[in-house]
């Protein structure tokens, strides 16, 4: 199996571990495909807390926290616009779709974003920085 396509089989896991319903944040399962130390980073305009998290830690916490605050959370790819791999490092540019119901007001959160994911080889590839953005406008 090249690397690309083991990233491949990896972005398809991401929607898996992260459509989680009303589970909540599963660490061990979404874990799996982060780097999971100070190094990690993420800009993430969906974050309600904040959208920069320097660490694995503060990543965890904050998504902790908001998905305890939401309902049927799911995502799902869109589309693959890239995936380059240059040695022990690779990049992916996608678009997904992300949907949800806050359980408070039972209000539903439903749109896309723009996502660049920087990978790293070390045991198997893991994301070691994560940035989400949005809405998506297409010309």
């Amino acid at each position: 199996m090249t690397d690309q396509e083991r990233i491949s089989e990896r972005i398809e896991e991401i929607f898996n571990v992260w459509s989680v319903g009303d589970a909540g944040f599963d660490e061990d399962a979404i874990g799996a495909l982060y780097d999971n130390t100070d190094a990690f980073s993420a800009f993430d305009t969906l974050m309600p807390t904040t959208s920069v998290m320097n660490g694995w830690a503060s990543f965890s916490e904050n998504w902790t926290g908001a998905l305890s605050v939401m309902k049927d959370f799911r995502c799902w790819l869109e589309d693959c616009l890239e995936t380059t791999v240059v040695g022990e490092v690779a990049w992916t540019r996608l678009i997904l779709g992300v949907s949800a119901r806050n359980s408070a007001t039972g209000e539903a959160i439903k749109g896309k974003q723009q996502v660049t994911l920087i990978w790293r080889k070390s045991d198997d590839w893991r994301i070691v920085h994560e940035h989400l953005s949005g809405p998506v406008r297409h010309i």
